[in-house]
């Protein structure tokens, strides 16, 4: 109703609806974001009188709240089933883009290493609405709109890093290893709302760039360290990693991803296993031990209680599915190897969470003999860590 898409449509992946037209919620606040966010709306830059500050101190809070809005409405349509980030953007191309505009206007609207709540929200309601378009990538390769659209308008890899940050062992009292950076996020250690995760919008970005960017854009990722990185926020921070090189393991911090921001996180680690990622994540015992604790009787009862996006059977579905996405990727590669056969339709398609990614299979003979080559290593770690997890009954 929000969005003005009628009970009665039917919510079906193959038949995606327009949405948020003038006269919804949905066109309402997006409005508001084109008044509020505009270059000529009141900034906190130089010197400003209280009243100046009361004022924009409002304009930023009525943006962020605008934003968070836009997550839930997005998010709750892809609960209902919903696809197509014309559910929220309408038809309209220059509607599209002029609405992708906006939100990513103030998605940059700060620096790292302090995100502050608009920004981080921003980037959420960005991440939600471009995740409404996963599974309905062409499926003779090429992007789709909102990859042609989005690309240009996301953060830069390296801007995506610094909002990621990890804080230096010495820069916190008492450390004694590197942690995940969580001020700017308020008391609720970081998490934006109860619902939504300070980094959900952070990961969400990655995980978009990464699916749509293509190979350059996976093996700039990997150079980057988003591999280990990605890790280390499943991992709760790094614990007992001497050397800072590696996570030693779940910990307790609170990392600021909600169980959707998981599930993204995890998709964003897939996306990067062809671009070099598999030599952080598949043969090092640690990666592997993290991303198989996401599937202990514990983690996975939370998260079927869960109430928000990421929560409940489809959530449970959505996690495990890409969780095996990586872990069969070494096996699927193998089968690409010379003197193998090669992979099924219904295999090819296994390799990308949900659906075939845009940049194809990835067929490069090398990493094909990679896998081939180091298959006894893998299975050794896979086995040693299966057996120290606490993995539900099937």
């Amino acid at each position: 109703m929000l969005a003005g898409i009628p009970t009665q449509e039917p919510a079906s992946p193959n038949n995606p609806v327009s949405g948020g037209g003038d006269g919804t919620a949905v066109g309402a606040i997006f409005k508001v974001l084109s008044i509020q966010g505009a270059p000529g709306a009141p900034t906190a830059n130089g010197e400003e009188d209280a009243e100046t500050r009361n004022t924009t101190g409002s304009t930023r809070d009525l943006i962020t709240q605008a934003c968070l809005t836009l997550s839930t409405i997005s998010q709750g349509l892809a609960m209902q089933g919903r696809r197509g980030a014309s559910c929220m953007l309408t038809s309209s191309q220059p509607k599209q883009h002029a609405r992708l505009a906006a939100l990513a206007q103030q998605s940059l609207d700060s620096v790292p290493p302090l995100a502050p709540s608009r920004s981080a929200a921003a980037m959420l309601a960005l991440s939600s609405i471009l995740a409404l378009e996963h599974g309905l990538e062409p499926t003779g390769g090429g992007s789709s709109w909102a990859a042609e659209t989005a690309l240009s308008l996301l953060p830069s890899l390296m801007s995506l890093r610094g909002f990621l940050k990890i804080v230096p062992a010495n820069s916190q009292k008492g450390a004694s290893h590197p942690t995940v950076d969580h001020t700017g996020y308020g008391t609720n250690a970081g998490m934006l709302t109860s619902w939504h995760g300070g980094r959900d919008g952070c990961v969400g970005l990655l995980e978009a760039r990464l699916r749509w960017g293509g190979l350059s854009c996976i093996e700039q990722g990997c150079s980057a360290g988003f591999p280990l990185l990605l890790i280390t926020l499943l991992a709760g921070g790094l614990k007992g990693a001497e050397d800072g090189t590696e996570p030693g393991g779940l910990g307790d911090d609170v990392i600021g991803l909600s169980p959707v921001g998981v599930t993204w996180a995890v998709s964003a680690i897939f996306h990067t296993l062809s671009g070099g990622g598999y030599r952080d994540v598949l043969f090092r015992r640690e990666p592997m031990s993290t991303l198989l604790s996401l599937m202990n009787r514990v983690h996975l009862s939370h998260l079927h209680f869960w109430e928000g996006s990421g929560g409940g059977r489809d959530g449970l579905r959505a996690v495990v599915d890409r969780i095996v996405s990586v872990l069969e990727f070494p096996f699927m590669q193998a089968q690409t190897s010379p003197g193998s056969p090669s992979a099924s339709p219904a295999v090819s398609a296994a390799l990308v969470p949900g659906r075939s990614s845009p940049s194809g299979k990835v067929t490069n003979g090398e990493l094909a003999k990679a896998m081939t080559a180091n298959m006894h290593h893998y299975w050794q770690i896979l086995q040693e860590v299966f057996s120290c997890c606490l993995l539900p009954e099937p």
